[in-house]
């Protein structure tokens, strides 16, 4: 901090620099990725919720849904399982040499 206990020197924001014109269009950026989340989020919940009250209603879509979910499961089993052999986890690509 400096000696009147702002900012050190050199680390103020001008307002010229840009970085603060730039903060609404940031926002308005940040909003819209969040509304366009939330209702997608929204969207899959009801398409999900359909699926599940057919499946309740017809032996054929229970088994069809049972399907595909088996083999979601298996599919992140599988990835679990390369991921742990490759001694990664989330975030992890494999490819660092140790």
């Amino acid at each position: 901090m400096s000696e009147n206990g702002n900012h050190p020197t050199g680390t103020e924001l001008e307002p010229s620099s840009g970085v603060v014109e730039a903060l609404p269009g940031l926002a308005r950026v940040a909003a819209g990725a969040w509304i366009r989340t939330a209702a997608w989020g929204v969207g899959k919940s009801l398409e999900l919720g359909a699926r599940v009250a057919r499946a309740a209603t017809s032996p054929d879509q229970a088994a069809q849904l049972a399907g595909v979910v088996a083999h979601a499961g298996g599919e992140l089993t599988r990835e679990l399982g390369r991921l742990v052999g490759r001694g990664g986890g989330p975030g992890h690509s494999g490819t660092e040499l140790e």
